[in-house]
Order: C-alpha cells, then structure tokens, then sequence
C-alpha cells in the first residue's frame, strides 16, 4: 500500500511542477487584468475577495494551482 500511495504523490507532484504558474505583472490587477497601483496584487477589496473564494472552491476540488494543498 505504500508504494502505492508513493506513486499517486509522485504522479501528483509532477501533474502540479507541470501545470503553467499564472502571475500578474506588476501594475495590472491579478483578478480581472485591470490596470492597479505597481505594488498592489489586486485593484480592490471585492477582487481579491472574488478571486480568494475561486481559489478556495479549486482547492476544495484538488484543482488549486501551484501543487497540493
């Protein structure tokens, strides 16, 4: 049973290495691609909001970006 669960981490782990990284760059809004401050991730309150809720609904599937959670 170990080498089992063994394998199905593995193949897990590399799935996620695989899966592309999605990063805003800085000045553009990491919800929506609205045009926001050079420092800041999100234009407001409400996206970050928005986008920190899909996030949650991902990782409740197992399909959150950036690996295993």
């Amino acid at each position: 049973m170990a080498t089992a669960r063994e394998a199905q981490f593995t193949a897990a782990a590399l799935a996620a290495a695989r899966r592309p990284v999605h990063t805003a760059p800085a000045g553009v809004c990491g919800n929506c691609q609205a045009r926001c401050l050079p420092t800041a991730k999100y234009c407001d309150e409400d996206c970050r909001a928005d986008h920190e809720r899909r996030l949650s609904t991902l990782r409740r599937q197992g399909r959150a970006p950036g690996g295993m959670r």
